[in-house]
């Protein structure tokens, strides 16, 4: 699970049989009986329906669980089969995915016995199955990672949470980081060759100065010049945080684990926790400027 979430992947394995990006179900099962000819022949048909599934049926788009420990980490297929290396051994058969919940496992004891009983079938490893009921799926999805939480990082996703925009985020950030930096302010600093700086908390315990950078991105993935304007304004020791109500990418995340200086990285889905985290010790005008008191209702 490290690596598929590390290389924003799932695989399974029989890597033996080679590349089936032009083999249909019958080809694959003719490979499989030539690659394991000693396997029980219904274990086979079962594994040559695994492959199959995750070869040829899967699309773009859909959704996947995938199970670890009784939590389910969550996210959208982003691209065609590919037969390519690993980092582990026997997981050449891989998918891209678009990992949900900032990466996150929500809690797979809340599935309904029908999904939990495909999410753990407890004898066969490496299971690639249909859930067919999508809308049970997505009442899982949202009982899971919280109805209202999901909807609202959705609407701050796509611009549309009403009292956050490109204007009011630097306030609304401030709000939400106040909770834990209370003598938190604005640094009313501009980008420049000394860097940037948009939120500053000085003469914490231990000496401490935590600044912040905030970026407002829409569909677009947080790239790596915030991460490069923050550490210009940083001296040694500050800790620094880089937010944004978009995405971030796994090569941003590797460039900011490798700064000389501790820079950490809040993403859309990360914010939305702060926010819900805190919601009920929110001022009413905080609610509103947060877009808590206009969430449409969701059912």
């Amino acid at each position: 699970m490290e690596e598929f979430l590390e290389e924003d992947m799932v695989a399974i394995g029989w890597s033996t049989l080679g590349d089936l990006s032009e083999a249909d179900k019958q080809e694959i099962h003719n490979l499989f009986e030539e690659e394991y000819p000693d396997d029980d022949p219904r274990a086979s048909g079962l594994r040559v329906g695994y492959i199959d599934r995750f070869v040829n049926k899967m699309d773009e788009g859909d959704t996947v669980l995938v199970p670890r420990y009784g939590n389910v980490y969550v996210g959208e297929v982003a691209g065609r089969y590919e037969y390519k290396g690993s980092l582990s051994a026997d997981y050449a058969h891989q998918r891209q995915i678009n990992w949900k919940y900032n990466k996150s496992a929500i809690d797979g004891q809340k599935a309904p016995q029908k999904i939990h009983k495909k999410l753990y079938p407890g004898t066969v490893s490496h299971t690639v199955q249909d859930l067919d009921d999508e809308k049970a799926v997505e009442t899982f999805l949202k009982q899971s990672a919280g109805a209202e939480k999901t909807r609202y990082f959705e609407l701050l996703q796509d611009g549309e949470l009403y009292g956050i925009n490109k204007k009011t985020i630097e306030e609304a950030m401030l709000t939400v980081f106040q909770q834990y930096y209370p003598t938190m302010r604005n640094a009313g600093t501009r980008g420049n060759a000394e860097g940037d700086t948009d939120l500053i908390a000085e003469d914490l315990p231990g000496d401490l100065t935590v600044r912040i950078q905030i970026k407002h991105y829409g569909d677009d993935s947080l790239g790596t010049d915030p991460i490069d304007q923050l550490a210009k304004s940083m001296d040694d020791g500050d800790k620094g945080i880089v937010a944004t109500v978009g995405q971030i990418s796994s090569s941003t995340e590797k460039y900011a684990a490798n700064s000389e200086y501790e820079i950490s990285l809040v993403d859309g889905w990360e914010f939305t926790e702060l926010v819900f985290e805190h919601r009920t010790q929110f001022s009413r005008s905080d609610r509103r400027l947060l877009g808590l008191d206009s969430l449409p209702q969701v059912t």
